[in-house]
């Protein structure tokens, strides 16, 4: 029925902080637009569910320092890097082989889908890990990622 197929490029830096400041339903900081567009993984719907609870945290102006305390409430580091995403990678680290999507699935409680969807992307996009027939490893750049960041 639809006979073009149309792939959609990343979004600049200034287009997160262009489409940011229009979801803004109050008068937004510059240094707070450009931290939410360094930790939305590059994607709008993340940064705008991200403005919206920096909204509800902050006063008449959505300050950096409402951003900064909303990615302590919800454990989300400069990267843009969840809680959940450090604690797949920790699983990775201390695994001798490959892990299959079913033993992680299992591990972290999630389903497969939420896993695929949710939590790799942005680990595969950046090279943290990789997804072979065999199953999931972390590369050398997640296990210094996670050395740096959490001291693993």
């Amino acid at each position: 029925r639809f006979v073009y197929h149309f792939i959609m490029g990343p979004y600049t830096q200034e287009e997160l902080i262009q489409i940011l400041k229009i979801s803004s339903s109050k008068d937004i900081e510059d240094k707070a637009l450009l931290l939410l567009s360094n930790i939305c993984q590059g994607n709008p719907r993340i940064g705008i569910n991200y403005l919206k609870r920096c909204e509800n945290l902050s006063g008449i102006i959505t300050t950096e320092e409402a951003v900064r305390k909303f990615m302590a409430f919800a454990g989300v580091s400069f990267g843009g890097f969840t809680s959940l995403q450090f604690k797949y990678l920790r699983l990775l680290n201390r695994s001798v082989k490959p892990l299959g999507k079913n033993v992680i699935s299992i591990s972290l409680s999630l389903p497969e889908s939420y896993i695929e969807t949710n939590i790799e992307p942005l680990l595969l996009q950046k090279g943290f890990i990789i997804r072979a027939s065999r199953g999931r490893q972390i590369t050398e750049k997640g296990k210094h990622l996670l050395i740096q960041i959490q001291g693993v």
